[in-house]
């Protein structure tokens, strides 16, 4: 079965080989407050099956009326990274301002990694260096699981010592 490519109302934010879009949550569901920022990302060189991913970052700060806190793969644990693909059944629609979602996501999950001690907007600059580099060529896919974990520590270490700037 072929499904139809998602509308796209706007211009990317990031471009090479893929595509990616930020997208602000619409805030639906209080969970949805700890994301620090996110992407809807086409990939079709991660996956020609499934192209499109949602790249996200997460704060494991309680909020107010979340269903359950956060879980923390170990003490320190300020932010979590996501690595979602989408169902091609359920493709986005990218709006400017909110994303009105709709979509489900493949199982496993591609990615869910957790560091320590950055604040938002270092955890944010992080995730713009992990999609500057899958939409210039490195697969979101979960087989480079263990060379994402070791990119994003090393990126978050970097943030951490002051060599990349927010």
């Amino acid at each position: 079965m072929i499904y139809e490519p998602p509308k796209i109302e706007r211009a990317p934010d990031a471009e090479g080989v893929g595509r990616a879009w930020r997208i602000t949550l619409t805030g639906q569901h209080v969970d949805q407050s700890a994301c620090v920022r996110s992407y809807v990302v086409h990939a079709p060189h991660g996956n020609p099956m499934w192209p499109w991913y949602m790249i996200a970052c997460v704060h494991l700060r309680d909020v107010q009326g979340q269903s359950r806190p956060p879980h923390r793969q170990f003490t320190e644990a300020s932010h979590e990274y996501l690595f979602l693909a989408i169902d091609p059944k359920t493709y986005p629609n990218v709006h400017p301002d909110d994303w009105k979602g709709g979509v489900q996501w493949l199982t496993p999950v591609d990615l869910v990694h957790q560091v320590a001690n950055l604040t938002d907007p270092q955890a944010s600059g992080v995730l713009d260096a992990i999609v500057n580099r899958i939409v210039t060529g490195a697969s979101p896919d979960q087989d480079w699981r263990s060379m994402w974990r070791t990119a994003i520590d090393a990126t978050a270490e970097h943030y951490r010592a002051g060599i990349h700037q927010t």
